[in-house]
């Protein structure tokens, strides 16, 4: 699960941190929503804030999933995105394309 303070969140949580300006304290995180997974959850990252407000969890056996977040201006409606997996794979000019990117 997601650790927020020495806490488990849960297999995917998303939370709000909040924090007074100015304050030396790390910020506190409140739970706002508790999101479905495949399994423990070992990574979650947000996307910049320019294609909404996503963030994307990795399990333990390698599966990612991206939440999008329904409303802004309620953290606790997120839904699941359908991802299209790619089962090709990568050829030597896919990888230069990758590192040229």
């Amino acid at each position: 699960g997601v650790e927020a303070k020495g806490r488990t969140l849960g297999p995917t949580a998303a939370a709000a941190a909040s924090t007074d300006v100015g304050s030396t304290k790390p910020p506190e995180w409140h739970r706002r929503a508790q999101l479905q997974s495949d399994g423990p959850v070992v990574d979650v990252r947000f996307a910049p804030a320019t294609i909404g407000l996503k963030l994307a969890a990795c399990t333990a056996d390698g599966k990612a999933r991206v939440y999008e977040c329904v409303n802004s201006l309620d953290l606790r409606q997120w839904e699941p995105e359908d991802l299209e997996v790619s089962q090709q794979k990568p050829t030597s000019a896919m990888v230069a394309a990758g590192a040229n990117a």
